[in-house]
């Protein structure tokens, strides 16, 4: 019982192995916004990596995505696909793998908008 909690737990720890995973489910949260993807792409990746935490500033990262954007974590806990949509909207798709920090990377996306 011991040895399938541990490797519960190891799995648990380690979040998803690629960004396709995550893209495999459903996303926490999906915006839309009037602004340009990269304004939106820039303002997530700052906001996110302006968070502090006891391990230090929160490591966030910023790469192309076919007609949009993609700004990630550490392990892709937290991932914010950013696109334009045929309507000259922006969409955002927020995945989170984590609970501790989803609420505050959720924000900072809403204040992105």
């Amino acid at each position: 019982m011991k040895r399938l909690f541990c490797v519960v737990a190891v799995l648990a720890i380690t979040g998803c192995k690629s960004l396709a995973d995550v893209r495999n489910g459903q996303p926490d949260s999906a915006f839309i916004s009037q602004k340009p993807v990269n304004d939106i792409a820039e303002c997530i990746l700052y906001g996110w990596q302006g968070k502090s935490y006891i391990d230090g500033p929160m490591k966030a990262y910023l790469q192309p995505l076919p007609a949009g954007k993609t700004v990630y974590t550490d392990s892709y806990i937290e991932v914010a696909d950013i696109t334009s949509s045929a309507q000259n909207n922006t969409e955002i798709k927020f995945y989170s793998q984590g609970r501790l920090h989803r609420n505050e990377m959720r924000e900072v996306i809403k204040n992105c908008l």
